[in-house]
């Protein structure tokens, strides 16, 4: 069957025989060298892409490893030692700093990543007895494998990272990262921990930059302090903008066009700068989805006149793909179980204050599971403040908020969304999930989807049909 994922394969074995394309100027080095570029870009397509957040700081981590690496090998560290210390250091690191960094909004964040690129490229440069300084590290071990088996390598780790970028960006994972790129809180709500999915999508780019970093080291033989700098942070932003946010072959042909563009201008010494100006521009009025998107819209149409009905095509790879009806002994997901009994959700002296203005004072009320209870009043009366506090969004001045008898206050609003479920006066749906999708996203943190076994993913979509259709 004639499936997007074949378009994929058959555009990976395309890249894969790229130094026999007859291209002008594209060689086995060039190749060589955009595969693993890509690689290193497939990790920034995993945060900037998929999570929205502008990392100005990859280039930082794309180099690291191969500092790390060479000044390990130098030191008498046996090569294979050194290479993995390295990419564990790298990782570690981005551990580390994810933990600040992902908690920073919008534009801080941005700032504080291209902050990391100055201080990458400042150490490479303040340090010469180490790092060779501006003339950069050389590397002589484990080079001399030849020209075609290095590409090998570059096209298999290539291979191999867009299937692991296909895992991390699919199903579950892939849906709960969409919903924290477009609201947060409602992500939040649904019960998704958006400061972990955020650090974790960071190291996992990270590990990706080590990998493409330490190939990049070695076969190109030097390191020098640009590579981790601002300049070659911004390069690889641009890069994946002119491939495509999200697309999983969006690294790959914004790089092949990149590192072509960059031969054909000379090797930077004349039209390096217009060239690469008027792609990107080019691209941002008349391609805003990269080059991959362009290349979907075509395929759109020739899937459908191939293949008429009711199949679709998700609007990014990595979405999950057709949905099997549900059977007649499915039954919907239960909302979640309490954590004891059945005494259900009382309020005892809730009072919340915003300056001088007393939004709740000494609210309490009880509702056993099963019951309609209504709260009336006008507007500014606080029963979005309430609201805000049963779910966990806001915390009280004073009061408790009790389920079955077990205190809520203190539980982070994500932790508490297991237990209670929050909608909002304006729906609050991702715009590039399906309606099924978006169900999906509620069941994958519920814990009644566990009770009842629904694991597998084809139980999920069943579940969720069979909520739409209740």
């Amino acid at each position: 069957m004639i499936a997007y994922r074949s378009v994929q394969l058959g555009l990976l074995a395309l890249a894969a025989s790229s130094p026999y394309w007859g291209l002008p100027g594209w060689t086995l080095s060039v190749a060589t060298i955009a595969a693993f570029t890509a690689i290193a870009l497939l990790g920034l397509n995993l945060v900037f892409g998929m999570l929205g957040m502008l990392a100005f700081g990859q280039a930082a981590f794309v180099a690291l490893p191969g500092y790390a690496a060479g000044m390990l090998a130098n030191a008498g560290t046996p090569l294979p030692a050194a290479l993995l210390a390295a990419t564990a250091f790298t990782i570690a690191l981005a551990a580390l700093l994810a933990q600040i960094f992902v908690r920073l909004p919008g534009i801080y964040f941005a700032v504080g990543s291209l902050g990391l690129s100055f201080v990458a490229e400042g150490l490479g440069r303040a340090f010469p007895e180490w790092t060779g300084g501006a003339s950069g590290l050389v590397f002589a071990q484990g080079r001399a494998i030849g020209a075609a088996a290095w590409y090998a390598l570059a096209v298999a780790g290539l291979g191999a990272g867009v299937l692991a970028y296909r895992r991390l960006t699919g199903g579950a994972a892939g849906r709960s990262l969409r919903t924290v790129r477009h609201d947060e809180l409602a992500a939040a709500v649904l019960g998704i921990d958006v400061a972990k999915v955020k650090a974790r999508a960071f190291t996992q780019a990270s590990a990706f930059a080590a990998v493409a970093g330490l190939g990049l080291a070695y076969y190109v033989g030097v390191l020098v302090p640009e590579a981790s700098g601002v300049n070659r942070s911004l390069e690889y932003v641009g890069t994946v903008l002119l491939g495509g946010l999200g697309y999983a072959l969006g690294p790959l042909l914004g790089t092949a066009l990149v590192q072509w563009l960059f031969v054909a201008a000379g090797y930077g010494e004349r039209f390096e700068l217009l060239l690469y100006g008027l792609a990107f521009l080019g691209a941002v009025l008349y391609a805003r989805q990269g080059l991959a998107g362009a290349l979907e819209r075509p395929w759109r149409a020739l899937k459908g006149r191939l293949l008429p009905g009711p199949i679709t095509l998700p609007a990014r790879p990595g979405t999950d793909a057709r949905a099997p009806e549900p059977g007649p002994a499915e039954a919907p997901v239960a909302a979640g179980r309490a954590p004891h009994g059945g005494r259900g959700l009382e309020v005892r002296g809730l009072c919340r204050r915003f300056g001088g203005l007393a939004a709740l004072r000494d609210v309490s009320f009880s509702a056993a599971r099963g019951e309609i209870f209504a709260l009336v009043g006008p507007n500014g009366a606080g029963k979005s403040t309430l609201f805000n506090i049963l779910s966990g969004v806001v915390a009280p001045d004073a009061g408790q908020v009790l389920l079955d008898g077990r205190t809520l206050n203190g539980i982070p609003v994500h932790r508490r969304a297991a237990w209670i479920g929050r909608a909002f006066q304006v729906a609050r749906l991702v715009d590039e999930l399906t309606p099924l999708e978006n169900v999906m996203t509620r069941i994958d943190r519920c814990p009644g989807a566990f009770a009842q076994g629904l694991l597998a993913p084809r139980a999920r979509v069943a579940a969720a049909h069979a909520h739409l259709a209740a």
